[in-house]
C-alpha cells in the first residue's frame, strides 16, 4: 500500500509495466494515460486523474506526480488506483487489473 499526505508534495507513483511477454510498454508516445481512484467496497469511480502523468520508453515508463493539495478532499481513507492507458485507436489496458494497487491518503500531519 502506498501512503500519501494529503497537504504536502509526496514522491511520485513509479511504474514499471510490462506486456504479457514480459517486455517493457513503450508509453513515451501514442498514449494518453489516467489513474482512477476507486471506493475500496464498490469500485465505483471517486475521483479521475489526467495532469501530472508522464509515459517514458524506459523505466519507471509511467510516472504520476501529485501535486500539493490535490487530495485534500479524500484524506482519511483508502482507495484501489486504476492506471489506464488508452492508445490512438481507443483501446485501454489497465495496469495490473486483476491486484489493484492501494493507496491511503492522510490529512496533512499537524506542525
Amino acid at each position: 500500500m502506498m501512503t500519501i499526505y494529503a497537504d504536502r508534495e509526496d514522491p511520485s507513483w513509479r511504474v514499471g509495466w510490462y506486456d504479457g511477454d514480459g517486455v517493457l510498454r513503450d508509453f513515451s508516445e501514442g498514449y494518453t494515460l489516467r489513474v482512477e481512484f476507486l471506493s475500496m467496497r464498490t469500485e465505483r469511480i471517486m475521483y479521475t486523474k489526467t495532469g501530472g502523468i508522464t509515459g517514458a520508453s524506459e523505466l519507471p515508463n509511467v510516472v504520476v506526480a501529485w501535486a500539493v493539495g490535490e487530495l485534500a478532499e479524500f484524506a482519511g481513507k483508502r482507495y484501489k488506483l486504476r492506471l489506464v492507458a488508452k492508445d490512438t485507436a481507443d483501446r485501454e489496458s489497465v495496469f495490473r487489473e486483476g491486484n489493484l494497487p492501494v493507496i491511503q491518503v492522510l490529512p496533512a500531519p499537524a506542525a
